[in-house]
């Protein structure tokens, strides 16, 4: 199984273009292409698909919000025709909230594949009918509801999640091969699944694989699966609901009780329930550590209705004049003509408002509701029909109108605020009293109330009917950020009006914003220099709440003007910064001062806060040498030359001449280099060669310019330490061994599959291969990368983030001390390291970056067709990549210092494998989604192909050693598994397994080391289920273990593999070594040389004792030893005082350990007298 998204590529032959029968509706019927409409839909649109079978393929939704709804699931057929889905939402561009309805789809690998730019989406009354797998959702927020799922034929899953907040209800799931609903990956999280029966599927009702936390999972009936849930071996969410989180009030045997409810077992719950609730006395322990349904059912979730109180029913209403007055207190009746009942009627005094409260018992739909309004004098009434939508919205509000008669009414129309003094924050009002009545209105008095107190009064004078009077009072004071102001006519009643409510007007007056100016902060350089230009800059803030507009700061120094800086704006809240040039007089202490607004053009509440000054002090100018970095760039074999690269910067202001660059390690100096010159703010890089004769952390010390030639602005800055740490060249430090993928280790190999240790299941992902250096094997266990140790798979830590999107399984990469998995969002691709530089890929970002090794500093990128998949390869100065885009692989070569593209070829299969480089040639396998895939061999110069070979499907990366190369491929459940030996030259076939023998698989990748071929056979999830040694030559099986198998790496004559979320190690111990010394009694802390003796058992030669790698209890051996003649011993010396914890005493043993040039190890040990100094 691929758990990665493909994209599909369907020709459409003979698409008929359909037009709009409506606007934003596009019709379709059977013969006709309903591609073409989707093609043709805008934002909003509809696509209705008429009655009929549709032999679409795959069908590609890019547009949101389109409703792509079929007459009914009975009647329209999608036909796959084998496709990869039946219907791809969001595969090229964002298609949220798009709605999928009515079809019955078959005959694809996905019946709907939702991507992650397609959230928000919702799938309701569809069937899903024997796809081999039916729904993968990757998209956020999607709703899945009332649809059918049938006889899915894939051994994973039915319908698959891996998305967070999804909704998943009301479905039927049956008969289907694998699980019936799975929830997979960390990404799962907050999902509801709920109402749904999940009847009869082989793996199991629900699993949990990888899936994230505080997901809720209720009300569903699991029957008759194989398993009623599961984690299929991976690590359960921390927390998962398996019943209700808010309690539910339901009937059960007729009564109605409230609780939590969980979900119903079937047969797999075989507790009571003594109280008769329908829930189990004791909980459902869920399978494989998921928790327990503490709230089980004893039936069906259909058995368990909801219970639902009267609806309550309101009617409501105003009550006001035809001339538009309100009716205070008015007289209201409501009356049920069906039932005759009278309901009560509320109202509130000085109101004009009316409310009845009833319920769905005291009325029905098709009665009639008579409402009596009355104010005394005159009334009014109406009958209002009483229909169902009444009911479901839950009452109507009916207002009443009553005639008032030719009667005076004043009103407040209009008020405004005018500023008479912004700085003394004062205001005037201006009012409008209108007479809206059909009578002639006396003279009045209006009232002006500032924050509920009374502030003043004005006179109106007498107002015909649609007269008005405009007066303006004041002035007023703000007394705090606003006030409320009311203004009301008539305060004094002295005119009868129909409507004694509508007289004030009140709004409130803020004091209005403005903008606040501030210089936060001077910014100047690390250093400023005299008599030349040196660019100091500011930050200025509006601390205010309006805009400033446009406005200039200034620049003096020592009291004196130097530059000025013009703002546009700066909006409220916001900040900006501005620059200055200056250019000290002289060397000292100088007071440079910044002021914002300094020409007073914006008004501001605080005129005094807007300088801020600083004392700097100016120096002569002068360069400033410092080491940036060393970096190794070579692989870092012990007695192998390794190139240090250190980089030297200029960080001063003139550009420095001659000077010499020292580096030593451990104390020990190389060759002094000498660069001719470095210009300011420029970088030089010296290359260095070094011959580690020990693995370990070695100390690195490089010093800029040690003779002093040159006069720097700071002498004390110019060195640099740091720790290197030097491996074996039989470790196996990254993904396939090196660099280049070559996937061939130097050193002896295990003939039998004796295991050496099982660590614990640390959750190691599957089809990841582990990567060994420094006497650790670094494992990616998804979250982190673990670190066990080498000899007895001891947990030791953790080093990072590891790599498990979307079920993928990126190996570890070691170099130099450090550990890296993945670069963010990939998928299988780990990361290479080669030459001071990181690469990797991101996946679905179509990219693959080079960062700096030592500051994570991205150099470049490149964009790439199709999906970003591989690990890069890099060989001869050359770094290369892989991609595919479903269906079709590329290959690109780059130049690994600019990224600018060297070559670049094509196949016809997807290229989802990580190249191997060996002898100028480029290797690589194809994946075929329906077919067998390819081996290739590339000119690794200018990308020809020099010859290819079908082999089972493949992501598999190549292993080549000895003119041969090695590859396995197959795709359990869906093709044979094989592993192949060919020509490397021509291509040639040499051997390949039987296929009943089922040795590979298209997720790993061989190791070959000491004639013999490491393989797994791969399982159909995307882990392995058995170990074999296969003869190099012949493909003959040598030993087998039925577990591990996941891409085997081999150092020290161990073999690493990965099963199961364990790590197995065959092979290693250590060769039992004779030991003797020179000194019969051993004077601690002493300046002399321990001399040991070594000899080996028969059949080993102590001349391939790789001395580097000799220690005796923290020393290490130093010199090359030297073999005595005539006695098969090795003799070595140790320094005295490099001896670490020995104790005293009269026999103490002291232990020498170390390999041979195989990887072999060997440990021997003797007694001596040790006294202290």
């Amino acid at each position: 199984m691929k758990t990665i998204y493909i994209v599909c590529v369907i020709a459409l032959l003979g698409a008929m273009m359909v037009t709009p029968a409506a606007a934003a509706t596009w019709y379709v019927h059977e013969g006709e292409s309903i591609q073409a409409a989707i093609d043709s839909a805008l934002d909003g649109d509809t696509i209705f698909v008429h009655e009929g079978t549709y032999n679409c393929g795959c069908l590609e939704l890019n547009t949101p919000n389109v409703t792509l709804k079929g007459e009914s699931a009975d009647v329209v057929i999608l036909d796959g025709l084998g496709a990869p889905d039946n219907m791809r939402i969001g595969g090229s561009s964002g298609a949220y909230g798009c709605i999928v309805e009515g079809f019955n789809m078959t005959n694809a690998n996905y019946g709907v594949t939702p991507f992650p730019i397609a959230p928000n989406c919702i799938f309701r009354n569809n069937v899903f009918y024997k796809q081999n797998q039916n729904i993968m959702i990757g998209a956020a927020n999607i709703t899945f509801i009332n649809n059918i799922v049938l006889e899915q034929g894939n051994a994973y899953y039915s319908v698959q999640v891996h998305a967070p907040s999804c909704t998943i209800v009301n479905n039927t799931i049956r008969d289907c091969t694998a699980s019936g609903i799975s929830l997979e990956t960390g990404d799962c999280v907050d999902c509801i699944v709920a109402n749904n029966n999940i009847i009869s599927n082989g793996y199991c009702g629900i699993e949990l694989y990888g899936a994230g936390s505080g997901n809720r999972i209720y009300l569903n009936n699991f029957v008759d699966t194989g398993i009623t849930a599961t984690t299929s071996g991976t690590t359960p969410p921390a927390v998962t609901y398996w019943n209700s989180t808010e309690p539910v009030t339901y009937t059960y045997g007729g009564a109605i009780h409230t609780n939590y409810l969980g979900n119903y077992w079937g047969s797999d719950y075989t507790g009571s329930d003594s109280d008769g609730d329908g829930i189990g006395d004791t909980p459902y322990t869920v399978p494989d550590g998921l928790g327990e349904d503490y709230h089980p059912l004893m039936s069906e979730f259909e058995n368990y209705p909801e219970s639902h109180t009267p609806t309550p029913f309101p009617i409501s209403g105003s009550v006001a004049y035809t001339s538009g007055g309100h009716v205070l207190d008015p007289a209201v009746m409501v009356t049920n003509l069906a039932s005759g009942e009278h309901f009560t009627v509320k109202t509130a005094a000085g109101s004009n408002y009316y409310l009845t409260l009833t319920n769905s018992t005291c009325v029905t739909a098709g009665d009639t509701i008579r409402i009596n309004a009355s104010d005394g004098t005159a009334s009014s009434e109406t009958d209002h029909p009483v229909t169902a939508s009444d009911l479901e919205t839950g009452g109507f509000v009916q207002d009443m109108l009553l005639e008032a008669g030719d009667r005076p009414d004043l009103t407040v129309t209009e008020k405004s605020e005018d500023w008479v003094s912004l700085k003394d924050r004062t205001y005037t009002v201006t009012y409008t009293v209108e007479n809206i009545g059909g009578d002639a209105a006396n003279a009045s008095t209006t009232s002006i109330t500032i924050d509920g107190v009374g502030e003043t009064t004005d006179s109106v004078p007498a107002l015909q009917a649609g007269e008005n009077y405009t007066g303006t009072v004041g002035p007023f004071t703000l007394s705090g950020e606003n006030d409320t102001i009311e203004v009301c006519s008539d305060i004094t009643d002295d005119v009868d009006e129909p409507d004694e409510i509508n007289n004030c007007l009140e709004n409130v007056l803020e004091f209005p914003d403005m903008p606040e100016l501030t210089v936060t902060e001077i910014i100047t350089p690390e250093n400023i220099f005299a008599g030349i230009n040196n660019v100091i800059s500011a930050t200025v803030a509006n601390n205010g709440d309006a805009d400033s507009g446009a406005f200039n700061v200034s620049l003096a120094a020592d009291g004196s003007p130097v530059d000025l800086a013009a703002v546009t704006n700066i909006p409220a809240g916001n900040n900006t910064t501005v620059s200055f040039n200056w250019t000290p007089s002289g060397t000292g202490n100088h007071e440079i001062c910044t002021f914002a607004d300094c020409n007073s053009e914006v008004e501001e509440p605080d005129e005094t806060n807007n300088e801020l000054c600083e004392n700097v002090y100016a120096a002569l100018p002068n360069p400033d040498l410092i080491i940036a970095k060393i970096a190794l760039t070579t692989p870092g074999y012990a007695n192998e030359d390794n190139t240090l690269r250190v980089a030297v910067t200029n960080a001063g202001v003139l550009d420095a001449g001659e000077f010499t660059v020292s580096l030593s390690v451990d104390g020990t100096s190389l060759p002094d280099q000498t660069a001719p010159s470095l210009a300011a703010g420029a970088t030089t890089k010296l290359e260095y060669i070094w011959t580690p004769a020990s693995t370990g952390a070695h100390t690195l010390y490089a010093e800029a310019d040690t003779g002093n030639a040159v006069a720097e602005i700071n002498e004390s800055n110019n060195d640099f330490t740091r720790t290197s740490v030097i491996i074996g060249y039989t470790d196996w430090a990254q993904f396939h061994y090196d660099a280049a993928h070559i996937g061939t280790s130097p050193c002896s190999a295990p003939d039998t599959n004796e295991t050496l240790w099982i660590s614990d299941d640390i959750g190691a992902v599957g089809s990841s291969s582990p990567v060994i250096a420094d006497g650790k094997v670094f494992v990616n266990c998804g979250g982190t990368v673990k670190a066990l140790d080498e000899s007895t798979g001891a947990y030791l830590g953790d080093h990072g983030p590891g790599s498990s999107k979307y079920g993928s399984w990126a190996s570890p990469c070691y170099h130099d001390g450090n550990v890296w998995c993945a670069m963010p969002g990939a998928v299988n691709g780990g990361i290479m390291v080669a030459d001071g530089k990181i690469f990797g890929g991101d996946w679905d970002g179509h990219h693959y970056y080079c960062r700096d090794e030592e500051n994570d500093e991205e150099l470049w990128n490149i964009t790439v067709s199709g999906y970003a998949a591989g690990t890069p390869g890099y060989s001869d100065e050359m770094v290369y990549f892989t991609s595919w885009v479903y269906t079709g692989g590329h290959i690109y070569c780059v130049d690994p210092d600019t990224g600018s593209e060297i070559w670049h070829q094509t196949v016809p299969l997807d290229v989802c494998s990580s190249p191997t480089i060996v002898n100028g040639i480029l290797y690589f396998t194809t994946y075929g989604f329906y077919s067998d895939g390819d081996i290739y061999a590339l000119n690794a110069t200018d990308g020809t192909i020099l010859w290819s070979q079908t082999i089972q499907r493949s992501d598999s990366t190549p292993a080549v050693v000895d003119g041969y190369v090695y590859v396995c491929a197959g795709c359990a459940g869906y093709s044979d598994l094989q592993t192949y030996c060919f020509d490397a030259v021509t291509g040639t076939p040499v051997w390949a397994t039987d296929v009943n023998d089922s040795i590979g698989g298209w997720t790993i990748s061989v190791a070959v080391a000491d004639g013999k071929v490491y393989v797994g056979s791969s399982d159909e999830l995307i882990g392995c289920k058995g170990t074999y040694a296969l003869n190099a030559a012949t493909g003959d099986v040598i030993w087998s273990h039925p577990e591990g198998g996941s891409s085997p790496a081999v150092a020290h004559n161990t073999v690493f593999t990965i099963g199961g979320g364990r790590v197995y190690a065959f092979g290693g111990g250590e060769i039992p070594a004779g030991v003797t010394f020179d000194h019969k009694k051993l004077k601690l802390n002493s300046n002399g040389i321990l001399k040991a003796f070594i000899t080996l058992p028969e059949g080993y030669d102590v001349a391939d004792i790789d001395v580097s790698t000799v220690e005796c209890e923290g020393a290490h051996a130093f010199g090359d030893g030297s073999v005595i003649p005539g006695k098969q011993a090795l003799e070595v010396k140790f320094k005295i005082q490099d001896l670490v914890n020995v104790p005293t005493g009269d026999a103490v043993s002291l232990t020498v350990t170390g390999e041979l040039t195989t990887g072999e190890r060997f440990e021997g040990s003797n007694t001596v007298e040790v006294t202290a100094k």
